[in-house]
């Protein structure tokens, strides 16, 4: 692939799927970077993770003179693997096979017998959810928590799933003291159920957490006002003890595992066809005993990468 340079020594990378989180490309991975056909490799340092593309800097001035002298030049760029999202798997998976297959796996779905909560179509914060009764049933029966097994939302594009989860987080904020989590694979997906949340949550209520590395150029201003943000442009990094205070908290499968203390009552997964089974035991992890899933997604689509 060939590269652009700016500012005289950084080297700017296209990366197809990047906004998508495939590949997952955070700021401070290294980049190996040869000219093509040539066995010479040179490292460099991603300095910035953009929607598209990625700036990488340290780089040997060798390497970017080579470009300057021939901008069509092709290169070959390879990312080495963070460890860290491994072992937060890993370590998710651990917790979940020695914890959690019960729940997971049910040898019977019969019902809680637990007191049942009746709906109007009054009650519905998103009406059009009255005149879809298959919308309707699911955000009844969640909210009701009907099932000792996961519920599945699942459809093609454009079905309404997300809308539906909504529907029930918010219906199960105003009726309850769970502590709910949300989380999906990518950015785009969490920052979509956090805009949808933020017209019916105070600040209290709800959390949009962010990775410290992230740009901010993304963002709404609504939602910076919803998120982990003390000061314009910088994320901070948040305790346990500061995010429990939340009633609803959104963010990445992965980055909730840096916090491995945190406990929630539900658990909601968007987009969960294009996460792997280590990337959702991530969040699974954090439910307390007896805790509710949700998952959402299509399973006709593209899968994890």
């Amino acid at each position: 692939v060939p590269m652009n340079i700016k500012y005289d020594d950084i080297l700017v990378l296209e990366v197809p799927g990047l906004a998508e989180k495939r590949p997952s490309v955070i700021v401070g991975d290294l980049i190996d970077i040869r000219v093509h056909d040539d066995l010479t490799a040179y490292r460099g340092i991603v300095k910035c993770v953009n929607d598209k593309t990625i700036d990488i800097s340290y780089v040997d001035d060798e390497l970017v003179n080579y470009i300057k002298q021939d901008p069509n030049m092709l290169l070959d760029v390879a990312f080495t693997l963070n460890r860290l999202t491994f072992e937060r798997m890993h370590e998710a998976v651990d917790k979940v096979a020695c914890n959690m297959l019960a729940a997971l796996f049910p040898n019977h779905v019969d019902t809680h017998g637990l007191s049942q909560r009746n709906f109007r179509n009054i009650d519905f914060y998103n009406k059009n959810i009255t005149n879809n009764p298959e919308q309707k049933d699911a955000v009844i029966k969640i909210v009701n928590n009907a099932q000792i097994s996961p519920y599945i939302v699942f459809g093609p594009p454009g079905t309404g799933k997300t809308i539906t989860i909504v529907e029930a987080i918010l219906q199960i904020k105003e009726s309850t003291t769970k502590r709910i989590l949300v989380c999906a694979p990518a950015n785009s997906a969490c920052d979509n159920i956090a805009i949808m949340l933020l017209p019916h949550c105070t600040k209290s209520e709800l959390l949009r957490i962010h990775s410290d590395t992230r740009e901010t150029s993304t963002l709404t201003e609504e939602l910076k006002k919803y998120s982990n943000m003390e000061v314009e442009g910088i994320f901070t990094k948040m305790s346990v003890d500061e995010i429990m205070k939340f009633r609803i908290v959104v963010t990445t499968l992965m980055l909730i595992g840096r916090y491995r203390n945190y406990k929630c009552d539900c658990v909601f997964i968007d987009e969960a066809a294009q996460a792997s089974e280590p990337e959702t035991n991530i969040a699974l992890g954090l439910l307390t005993a007896g805790g509710q899933l949700i998952l959402a997604g299509d399973p006709k689509q593209l899968g994890p990468m």
